[in-house]
């Protein structure tokens, strides 16, 4: 047997585990280890997902009376060996639940689909739904009917920049029915986990600091944080207010303009302000497509293909799916925790998806 029959077919490999998972409100990452967006089935995030990324931090205020200079470097009260549990001072108690909850990861934005109508999309709404990863060019496709008309988004993370991609095909969209909505948060009171941020135009600060034909750049504060978007798409397309603008400006906005039923358009975060020339969503899906083709093509590969035993693809599927979600969103340049940015565990025993 030569070397060249021993070769792996490393498409083939990580083809035949490509994610298909027809479920409306289940996440699936796209990420490149820095950044990272969960689509849920429409594509977006319109029943699920977050948008995180290794900078983007919050801490609520601190409690009344209390500042900076009250908060241990260590976080912990306690001084010398620690011989037992912390011990809070009377009085700190509303300190230390404090320093428990700051900081936080913060969700950067929501981008969902909207009917235009006003009406709430729900997922019963949401039919004949057929998802598909794939996992070799890191594009995510969603193919289903609203009001039975057909709707296709397709998905992607650049390889560099903070930045998602998407695409929207419609009859809805060319009639002006269907839109796409960013919301942005402010972060919940409690634990971080699923979408659950206020999007009351008080909670935060957005201020336009830049809009010309097809692009608009917003600044956005949230307490002591504070980070740049950019949204670029078809020359015709301008970022408008969805709710009633306020002092400081308002959480929700629509990119309702469609060109011959197809909405394009690149939503791209930054803790600074981002460059001028921001690639559009064929460039972003051509960039994915090589970074992904690189990844699997280089590294470790393990076919089990051959094996006689018929657990083998089981296996190798949580092989594969590991190695994904690795790079999607836990290998950037902070150790996440084992959950990733997103949340979603790494570990090849929580894979469910088929």
């Amino acid at each position: 047997m030569t070397q060249e029959d021993c070769a792996i077919d490393r498409h083939a490999l990580v083809a035949r585990h490509n994610i298909q998972w027809n479920d409306p409100c289940g996440v699936a990452p796209l990420g490149n280890g820095e950044f990272c967006f969960g689509v849920d089935g429409t594509g977006l995030q319109t029943f699920a997902g977050n948008t995180m990324s290794h900078w983007a931090w919050h801490s609520f205020p601190l409690p009344p009376g209390f500042s900076s200079q009250d908060v241990p470097p260590t976080g912990n009260p306690d001084r010398g060996r620690i011989s037992g549990p912390m011990r809070v001072p009377q009085g700190k108690e509303a300190l230390y639940r404090w320093i428990f909850k700051n900081p936080h990861p913060l969700n950067l934005c929501r981008l969902r689909l909207a009917q235009t109508d006003g009406t709430e999309l729900k997922p019963e709404a949401v039919s004949g739904l057929r998802r598909c990863l794939d996992l070799w060019t890191g594009l995510h496709t969603s193919d289903f009917e609203i009001a039975g008309r057909p709707v296709r988004v397709q998905t992607c993370v650049h390889p560099v920049l903070d930045a998602v991609a998407v695409r929207v095909e419609s009859p809805l969209v060319a009639d002006g029915q269907l839109e796409v909505a960013l919301d942005l948060p402010y972060p919940p009171a409690e634990a971080q986990g699923p979408w659950v941020g206020a999007f009351s135009a008080a909670a935060g600060q957005t201020t336009i600091i830049a809009q010309v034909a097809g692009r608009v750049d917003l600044r956005r504060s949230v307490d002591d944080s504070c980070y740049h978007i950019a949204v670029a798409g078809a020359e015709g397309m301008l970022l408008q207010p969805r709710r009633q603008r306020a002092a400081n400006g308002p959480s929700s906005w629509r990119l309702p303009v469609g060109q011959g039923g197809r909405l394009e358009f690149v939503c791209a975060f930054s803790a600074a302000a981002l460059p001028s020339d921001l690639p559009d969503f064929a460039r972003t899906q051509a960039a994915a497509a090589e970074h992904w083709r690189r990844f699997w093509a280089t590294g470790g590969a393990i076919d089990l293909s051959a094996s006689s035993d018929g657990r083998w693809r089981e296996l190798e599927r949580r092989i594969v799916l590991s190695q994904y979600l690795m790079a999607a969103q836990s290998a950037g340049s902070w150790p996440s925790a084992e959950t990733g940015l997103l949340g979603v565990t790494t570990g090849p025993v929580s894979f469910t998806w088929r």
